[in-house]
């Protein structure tokens, strides 16, 4: 059965933010944020989250997003060790080639 209100004995706790995901792998792999509404029934205490009409989450980053987000703040030498190594993924390579890349423009920019 799907119910599209809380019921009459439950009360709004209000507008929160959930995180969705769809792995877990590491502990802040959320997806994204799901905007809902809390409810709680004064009865039994059973929690009901409802969904905001009009108000999706984040859309997911894409998988380029997620590995410079990853990587962004690695220090050089571990960057180029990712090159090296057969182990990582083309797009993760070609990721870290382009942060090596504006890492170094910026040291050009800097002189």
């Amino acid at each position: 059965m799907i119910r599209i209100a809380p019921a009459a004995s439950s009360v709004s706790g209000g507008k929160k933010y959930i995180g969705i995901a769809d792995y877990v792998i590491l502990s802040n792999s959320i997806a994204f944020q799901a905007a809902v509404e809390v409810f709680t029934c004064k009865k039994c205490h059973k929690i009901e989250f409802y969904a905001i009409p009009g108000e999706a989450g984040e859309p997911e980053p894409t998988e380029d997003a997620r590995l410079y987000e990853m990587y962004k703040d690695a220090p050089d030498a571990k960057l180029k060790k990712i090159l090296d190594r057969d182990d990582y993924t083309a797009q993760c390579k070609a990721v870290v080639r382009k942060i090596l890349s504006e890492r170094s423009c910026r040291r050009g920019n800097s002189r």
